[in-house]
C-alpha cells in the first residue's frame, strides 16, 4: 500500500488541476461574454439617425396638440384687415420712391391700386355695420417703415419684398379663416373676394424675391470670376 504522505500529495495535486482548470474556464468564458455564438451574425448598433428620430416622436407624443388660432370677430377683422392695408399703403408709397428694380416698383403701384380699391369696400362695411377702422400705424410698424425707410437702391429693394412677404402671408392667413370660419355674411364675402388677389400678390412677390436674389448671386459670381482672370 502506498504511503499516506503520498496518497496526501497525490489528492492535494488532484485538487490544484481541478482548481486550476475551472478558473481557466471562468476566464475564457468572461473574455468571450458578449460576442456572438458560432453561425449567428453579430448585433448592429443601432444608428444614432434611428435614436434621434424615436426621441423626437416621443416628445411630439408627449406634448399637448396645439389648438387652432380663434377665428377673428367682426370688430377684430376689420382691425387687422385696415391696419394691413395701411401699412402696405405706406410701405408701398416708400417703394415707388427709393426702389431701383422696375420689377419692384411695378409691384408698388399694383399694391397700391389693390389695397386702395380694397379699402373702400371695407370702409363701406365698417360704416354700415358702425366698426372702428385703424386709422393710425402702430408702434411696431412704424419702426418698420422707419428701418426700410434708411435703406437705399438694391438692398432697398430686397428688404421691401421681404416684408412684403412676412405681411401678406399674415394677413392672408386671416382672411382665409375669415373667408371660412366667419360669422358675419358681409365680412365672409369680403374676406372670399379679397383673398385671391392677395394670395397672387404673395405669389409675386415670392417671384420678385427670388429674382432679386438670383441675380444678386451672379453678380457675386461675376465679381469672383473678374477678379481671377486679372
Amino acid at each position: 500500500m502506498m504511503p499516506r504522505t503520498l496518497r496526501l500529495a497525490g489528492l492535494a495535486m488532484l485538487v490544484g488541476c481541478f482548481a486550476f482548470a475551472w478558473a481557466s474556464a471562468a476566464q475564457v468564458d468572461k473574455s468571450t461574454k458578449g460576442e456572438p455564438k458560432k453561425g449567428q451574425e453579430p448585433k448592429k448598433e443601432q444608428e444614432p439617425k434611428k435614436e434621434q428620430e424615436k426621441k423626437e416622436q416621443e416628445k411630439k407624443e408627449m406634448e399637448p396638440e396645439k389648438k387652432a388660432p380663434k377665428t377673428l370677430g367682426p370688430a377684430e377683422f376689420v382691425k387687422v384687415a385696415s391696419e394691413g392695408a395701411l401699412t402696405a399703403t405706406t410701405l408701398g408709397n416708400l417703394a415707388k420712391k427709393r426702389a431701383s428694380s422696375k420689377a419692384v416698383k411695378n409691384f408698388a403701384k399694383t399694391l397700391l391700386t389693390d389695397v386702395k380699391k380694397g379699402s373702400k369696400s371695407l370702409k363701406t362695411l365698417a360704416k354700415k355695420q358702425k366698426l372702428k377702422l385703424t386709422t393710425k400705424l402702430s408702434k411696431q410698424r412704424r419702426d418698420q417703415v422707419a428701418k426700410l425707410g434708411k435703406k437705399r437702391g438694391k438692398e432697398f429693394d430686397r428688404a421691401f419684398m421681404a416684408d412684403m412677404i412676412k405681411g401678406n402671408k399674415k394677413v392672408a392667413a386671416a382672411f382665409k379663416d375669415q373667408a371660412e370660419n366667419g360669422t358675419d355674411e358681409d365680412l365672409k364675402k369680403f374676406a372670399t373676394d379679397t383673398l385671391p388677389i392677395l394670395e397672387r400678390n404673395l405669389t409675386r412677390a415670392e417671384s420678385i424675391a427670388a429674382g432679386l436674389k438670383s441675380s444678386n448671386g451672379m453678380k457675386g459670381k461675376d465679381k469672383k470670376k473678374n477678379g481671377k482672370t486679372r
